[in-house]
């Protein structure tokens, strides 16, 4: 079992590095992965998910002051 969780943790933190460098690569107008229209779509994805969030936050009782995907 000890094992079993070692491996998700680091499976889990393979697939963080991968996300984290991703955006860098879809953001970089020198990049070959860089595409406008996806960038977009990813862009709303992270607004959609932020609002998902801050529903979340606010729903247990917390005061939102300032939030943003780009901080």
């Amino acid at each position: 079992m000890a094992s079993m969780l070692q491996d998700l943790r680091d499976e889990w933190q393979a697939f963080e590095n991968l996300l984290d460098g991703l955006y860098g690569w879809l953001a970089s107008p020198t990049s070959l992965l860089y595409d406008a229209a996806l960038l977009r779509r990813v862009h709303q994805y992270m607004d959609r998910v932020l609002k998902i969030l801050l529903d979340v936050v606010r729903r247990n009782g917390c005061t939102v002051i300032h939030a943003s995907h780009s901080k």
